[in-house]
């Protein structure tokens, strides 16, 4: 994958040791950008449709497993992201539980690899959790290529 080079093993460890960044975002990705940035891009390359269909459909059955065992707020994440993967307009990415499953492969991937005293596949997840709570917090954005942040 290309976008691995975006990744700057000091930004990461700037992101993970240091102070949390101001409201105010300059031109530039930030580390958390850039993490769902290559969710983007690994659901993009990865999830062929036969492999949307064949996910959507683990994941309706595993719904189903969860209602039938009385756990229904994971039985509605589970279709809402079968759901999500059964709609060709929607970035699959974009669903929480795609997401999180898309950043456990990348962060397999990355094995060993480390940066700094961490494991850069824990970095990863972390920078995903991170980007995930400040959606929610602030709902979704858009970056310009000019770098102007705009919400959505």
């Amino acid at each position: 994958m290309t976008t691995k080079a975006a990744f700057s093993p000091s930004e990461w460890q700037q992101v993970l040791e240091g102070p949390p960044t101001a409201g105010l975002l300059v031109p530039g990705h930030t580390p958390e950008q850039q993490a769902l940035q290559l969710i983007a891009e690994a659901a993009q390359q990865a999830l062929t449709p036969a492999l949307r269909r064949a996910l959507g459909r683990r994941l309706e059955e595993t719904g189903y497993i969860f209602v039938a065992t009385d756990r229904l707020p994971v039985a509605r994440l589970a279709v809402a992201a079968a759901r999500a993967l059964a709609d060709s307009a929607t970035a699959p990415e974009r669903h929480p539980l795609v997401r999180i499953l898309l950043g456990a492969g990348l962060a397999r991937l990355l094995g060993t690899e480390r940066i700094g005293d961490r494991r850069a596949g824990d970095l990863l997840l972390e920078l995903i959790e991170r980007a995930s709570q400040q959606q929610t917090q602030t709902g979704p954005t858009e970056t310009r290529p000019s770098g102007l942040i705009l919400p959505r």
